[in-house]
């Protein structure tokens, strides 16, 4: 029992730090500091009739105080055993979510639809992250 406790620390932890971690890298992302070019300017060069206005994507700041309030409430340790299912799914999306803005960056947008429609991206849209999986199919340029 111990062992599995220790498992779910760990992996609650793990959130917390995956969380951060794609906090701060979409973060440099939006500042430029990814290749070199904002999110806006990558936007510009691939305009089709979906693209959503600028102020659309002001909805990052719910969606990223929202992962914010799971990482540490999912750190509780009334929670550590509850949400233990879903943590490395969750980590997984950060890791998706950091590689897709990688590549957007890098003007790989082939690449960007394989990480968008992976089998992997799609079973992630059982997590309670449903939110974040709709917005990264609707914002895709």
């Amino acid at each position: 029992m111990a062992d599995n406790s220790s498992n779910d620390r760990i992996r609650s932890l793990l959130v917390l730090l995956a969380t951060a971690g794609t906090i701060a890298f979409n973060i440099l992302a939006a500042m430029g500091y990814v290749n070199g070019v904002t999110p806006a300017e990558i936007s510009e060069k691939y305009t089709t009739v979906i693209t959503p206005a600028g102020y659309a994507f002001s909805i990052w700041s719910l969606i990223y105080f929202g992962l914010s309030v799971f990482s540490i409430y999912q750190l509780l340790p009334g929670n550590l055993a509850r949400y233990g299912g879903i943590r490395t799914l969750y980590i997984a999306s950060c890791v998706l979510n950091c590689a897709w803005i990688y590549f957007w960056h890098h003007d790989r947008p082939g690449t960007c639809a394989i990480l968008e429609n992976s089998p992997m991206r799609n079973i992630l849209t059982s997590c309670p992250f449903l939110v974040w999986r709709c917005w990264g199919v609707y914002s895709f340029k």
